[in-house]
């Protein structure tokens, strides 16, 4: 009797071990499939943030160029140079609107329309990205080209909740002037003449005291 209550003893402990081992074993592989996963999501998410820094850069110099292209455009159909040029190219930009008249060029091409494409895009594969624009400012510090530069908080989290990325970033893009029209032109022949912004091969323009 004692030996048969040793030996169940022996298999009922044996048995109990191999339940143990085998729930540890799904666990550490349960527990490594969730990593996998997780890890998964964080690359995807890495990428995606990196993509959407170039896609910033370029939304931000698509919609300047047209603002810019639009602002002639107003100057043409109105005859007057824009008051506050600060002020009319941040509702351009981001609004599409020109002291409230619609100006065609930037139809469902602002920089708002952009960073909205951005968002639609994440969202199909499970990524919410919210975007603050702040002020976009322009200026210009050689004669031949704009700087226009966005000051943009951008929150990106899983919807899973695997990951979350927060940071501030300053988009900036360098607008080339040349070969745009010269409003100068536009205005002052209401329209009727137009001349494009061409850089002068030439680069001497005094001899001795003869200017």
């Amino acid at each position: 009797i004692n030996k048969k209550g040793i030996f169940f003893t022996f298999a009922a402990i044996t048995l109990s071990l191999i339940i143990i081992l085998s729930f540890k074993v799904y666990k550490t592989y349960e527990m490594k499939e969730d990593i996998d996963i997780v890890g998964v999501r964080i690359d995807t998410m890495n990428n995606f943030i990196k993509d959407i820094e170039q896609d910033l850069e370029k939304g931000l110099y698509i919609s300047s160029f047209r603002a810019f292209a639009g602002m002639g455009e107003y100057i043409a159909s109105n005859g007057t140079y824009i008051a506050d040029i600060d002020d009319g190219f941040n509702e351009l930009i981001l609004e599409g609107t020109l002291n409230n008249n619609e100006i065609s060029l930037m139809k469902d091409s602002t920089f708002t329309d952009w960073v909205e494409k951005i968002e639609a895009e994440a969202d199909k594969i499970d990524i919410i990205v919210n975007f603050t624009i702040f002020e976009v400012s322009v200026e210009q510090n050689d004669p031949w080209s704009v700087l226009v530069s966005s000051d943009i908080d951008i929150d990106v989290k899983d919807k899973k909740n695997t990951s979350s990325w927060k940071r501030n970033k300053k988009v900036v893009t360098k607008i080339n002037i040349m070969d745009f029209e010269d409003p100068l032109y536009i205005k002052n022949s209401h329209g009727r003449v137009t001349n494009a912004i061409v850089k002068s091969p030439i680069t001497d323009f005094v001899q001795g005291e003869d200017i």
